[in-house]
């Protein structure tokens, strides 16, 4: 195989491979509340759900770089295809809580190791434009998997027919990654390090915490968009189980969407000029959301919603050297990515807990006031460097 097949070869299977992480994410928004339901356990235990993925998410990618460094990634994007199957099936057959949330341990490992593993990799061997439609096919992938329950939905299955599918399909993506091994190197090593700086230094850079607090705002934001939405419009929209899961999937579908339009564009707009945008369109979609005047504003709600949170992430990363410099960048990026997974986990949770007290119309006005503070931190965070970029 020539040298220009073999990485085109590549390029499809890491879609693939992003696909298959987006899936499972997908799954739990419109699954969680007949899960909590089996399992006889109160809605707003979501939040141990998630904790259990950010804990097992963690303890891969802590470990990514002693786990490159032995394995090929065709070996592990084998292994974590194979463990996020077994934590599928659990979750599937099993009305056991603790055994759930064992599951989701493992479910969060497999994501974790594809995840950060998967970038290193993907930073090193592929070009900024591959990357960018990476983390498009992860919205393929969160996209499919509503669409997939609703569409079981509609005949009469459960939701649990839907889990056991696409186990069965991440078993086949094992068996293709394991085929491919031989096609897979190791990322090069990087000899040009850029200079260590202490951790103490970097928190010490002006407005650095206001960074990484819009990182852990704006993933749990997202998250809790991605989980809640179904609930809300099923609980206090009195809508059927398919018309709601109809249109909590367009949150990931017009996130997907946006993400493969903004990386079309996103060379002929500055960053910042698509981030002055976004950040009032996420605001505006969740105002929509919360106002509740009808159907037709509820998805155009959710759409605009999803589609303005698509450049967020990778555009904030993108402008972390511009706002505090090339010196402490690789710091703070470590510092924002794990508030991300914190925010994650934790503002879902406990977004969940309100309903107990306010009821569940109440939330897309909690998730309003969200995306305010998004964007009021993110105008303080590049502060007179807001020119750049």
């Amino acid at each position: 195989m020539s040298s220009s097949k073999k990485e085109l070869t590549l390029i499809g299977i890491a879609f693939l491979a992003f696909i298959s992480l987006g899936l499972p994410d997908g799954l739990l928004g419109i699954s969680w509340p007949f899960i909590s339901t089996k399992a006889g356990v109160p809605l707003d235990s979501l939040g141990s759900i998630l904790l259990a993925l950010l804990f097992g998410f963690i303890s891969t990618s802590v470990l990514s770089g002693y786990i490159m460094a032995r394995f090929s990634m065709g070996l592990l994007l084998f292994a974590s295809c194979v463990a996020t199957s077994a934590s599928l099936f659990m979750f599937a057959s099993s009305p056991d809580w603790p055994v759930i949330v064992l599951a989701s341990f493992f479910l969060g490992a497999g994501a974790g190791a594809i995840d950060t593993c998967f970038n290193i990799f993907a930073s090193v061997r592929f070009s900024p434009a591959v990357i960018n439609w990476l983390h498009a096919f992860y919205g393929v992938g969160a996209t499919t998997g509503p669409i997939l329950l609703t569409w079981l939905f509609t005949r009469q299955k459960s939701w649990e027919s839907g889990y056991f599918i696409v186990a069965a399909i991440q078993l086949m993506l094992a068996v293709l990654f394991v085929a491919t091994v031989r096609l897979w190197g190791r990322p090069a090593e990087k000899h040009d390090r850029p200079e260590a700086v202490s951790w103490r230094e970097t928190m010490g850079v002006s407005r650095v915490w206001t960074g990484i607090l819009l990182f852990f705002l704006y993933t749990g934001f997202e998250s809790s968009m991605g989980q809640w939405t179904f609930t809300v419009l099923l609980k206090s929209r009195e809508l059927t189980e398919v018309e709601a899961g109809a249109r909590a999937g367009f949150f990931w579908a017009s996130l997907t969407a946006g993400r493969v339009l903004f990386g079309v564009v996103l060379t002929r707009i500055a960053v910042r000029t698509v981030l002055a945008v976004a950040f009032p369109g996420i605001a505006a979609g969740v105002l929509l959301l919360s106002l509740h005047s009808g159907p037709a504003a509820d998805i155009l709600g959710i759409i605009m919603a999803g589609f303005f949170c698509a450049p967020v992430f990778p555009l904030l990363i993108t402008l972390t050297p511009v706002v505090f410099g090339n010196r402490h960048s690789s710091n703070i990026i470590g510092y924002q990515s794990s508030a991300a997974m914190l925010g994650a986990a934790l503002i879902p949770g406990s977004l969940g807990l309100l309903p107990d007290y306010m009821g569940w119309s109440a939330l897309p006005g909690v998730l309003f006031v969200l995306s305010v503070l998004m964007g009021l931190l993110y105008r303080v965070m590049i502060g007179s460097k807001g020119q750049a970029g």
